[in-house]
């Protein structure tokens, strides 16, 4: 982020954060970037995807950051999350919830 925000340590004198502060598409798209992308965040339950070979597509905060992920069940039962983009040719890997191998 390029705008300087002074956040005075004696509560008694500090104020909160000029409007635009969240007006500027800058200092959200800095936000994004430094805070939610790099922290862990809740994208449901283990009920989203039952039973093994089970796969649930979805975007990660869908029109903020829109990252296509896809979480699945294995055949051992296990749950994973990826990345839902081949990187080969930029498509979805899987656009539709139910069983895939």
């Amino acid at each position: 982020m390029a705008t300087q925000f002074f956040i005075d340590p004696d509560i008694t004198q500090a104020s909160t954060l000029p409007a635009s502060f969240y007006k500027d598409q800058d200092i959200f798209d800095a936000l994004k970037d430094k805070i939610f992308i790099k922290s862990w965040q809740w994208i449901g339950s283990d009920d989203l995807v039952p039973l093994s070979n089970y796969s649930y597509p979805f975007f990660l905060f869908d029109h903020y950051i829109a990252e296509p992920m896809l979480l699945i069940r294995n055949a051992k039962d296990e749950l994973n999350c990826f990345s839902n983009v081949c990187t080969h040719r930029g498509n979805l890997n899987c656009t539709t919830t139910g069983e895939s191998k």
